[in-house]
């Protein structure tokens, strides 16, 4: 496991509230943004007026009193952010179980959006504006690749993206065993045929053409997300896969890289996500049962056991530098050069904290 924040108090439920919590329990245990908090940088600066809402605010103070003591701090109810809900999320109300990646979703997007005043990074290519570094801890981007299947001419898009969701279910019914299963299947080719033909910018006509995603720019902080619920028709009600779907520790990234097409296996910059939390959800749909989650006081083979609905992972420093240094300047490396992306040595690690089931 990668060095984390000692885990913190618990949350108490103000009525379900347990999607509420078990989020803001992982993100308050998220690496750099618990840093962030941590030194109260925003409110510092922060220009909201008397009685208006500010999430940073919010999330700086429950930093405060979840962390005060450890995991021994008195359980804190987050009153402010729940009262806030239909502010956060739209549609949400208090008091109405809501789904726990929709409100991640939202929470991500209001963060990124009003953390203007978080120090700026240098902006990858292709984006525009001001880009700061929350955005590079959660933003990621994905490539997406048309290739003709007449011509051979490809078409390269950019698609930003703040989690991965991943379909569980095959188009044969099958469920995906594990996590690499489920994005194996999310970054597989499909083809644009019949109604769906692509229009070839060389061509100029209607072809048959190849479609995948790829992983192109890896955030340092990556969510995923498995959607276990399925949806009918309005007013149809939802349903759950409930199958047990394995997860690692560590998840090795690059074998969906972009960079893997390019460079090849040897010199595609190794992407070792560690996982340091999980919400999982018990019950048969997105209105009832109840969600948890673990960010480190029982074992970690229970934790791999258990029915992760979501996962947070955390790419190390230098393996980040390494990717963001190549998805800079992608040219391919001399074979002279030939271990350039490879892991460093390992140096002592430290000692592993036990998980914290809240």
């Amino acid at each position: 496991m990668v060095a984390q924040p000692e885990a913190g108090g618990g949350l108490a439920n103000l009525g379900n509230t347990c999607f509420m919590n078990s989020v803001l329990q992982c993100l308050v245990h998220t690496q750099l943004l618990h840093r962030y908090l941590e030194k109260r940088q925003h409110s510092a600066k922060c220009r909201r007026r008397q009685g208006e809402f500010c999430l940073f605010c919010a999330l700086e103070d429950l930093v405060q009193r979840t962390f005060a003591q450890g995991p021994r701090s008195p359980a804190f109810a987050p009153r402010a952010i729940a009262n806030a809900l239909p502010a956060i999320a739209k549609g949400f109300r208090l008091g109405r179980q809501e789904d726990a990646h929709e409100f991640l979703r939202y929470v991500l997007e209001k963060l990124t959006k009003e953390g203007s005043a978080v120090v700026e990074a240098a902006r990858p290519p292709g984006v525009t504006g001001k880009y700061t570094a929350l955005q590079s801890w959660f933003s990621g981007a994905l490539r997406s690749q048309i290739q003709c299947c007449h011509c051979g001419h490809e078409s390269n898009t950019q698609d930003p993206f703040l989690d991965l969701s991943l379909e569980l279910r095959a188009v044969g019914g099958r469920v995906a065993p594990d996590l690499d299963g489920a994005m194996t299947q999310f970054c597989q080719e499909e083809f644009l045929d019949g109604a769906n033909k692509y229009k070839c910018e060389a061509c100029g006509k209607l072809r048959r053409a190849r479609k995948q995603f790829l992983v192109e720019r890896p955030p340092r902080h990556l969510s995923v997300h498995l959607k276990r619920f399925s949806f009918g028709e309005a007013g149809g009600g939802s349903g759950k896969i409930s199958a047990h779907v394995a997860f690692p520790a560590t998840w090795q990234l690059a074998r969906y890289s972009a960079a893997r097409t390019r460079l090849g296996v040897e010199q595609t910059p190794p992407l070792p996500y560690q996982l340091y939390a999980v919400v999982c959800h018990d019950g048969g749909s997105t209105h009832s049962g109840h969600y948890y989650c673990y960010v480190k006081l029982v074992r970690e083979a229970d934790v791999l056991r258990a029915p992760a609905y979501l996962l947070f992972y955390l790419l190390p420093q230098q393996h980040h530098e390494a990717a963001i240094a190549h998805w800079r300047d992608p040219r391919p490396a001399a074979a002279s050069s030939a271990r350039t992306y490879r892991a460093r040595p390992r140096l002592p690690s430290a000692p592993r904290r036990p998980w914290a089931v809240r």
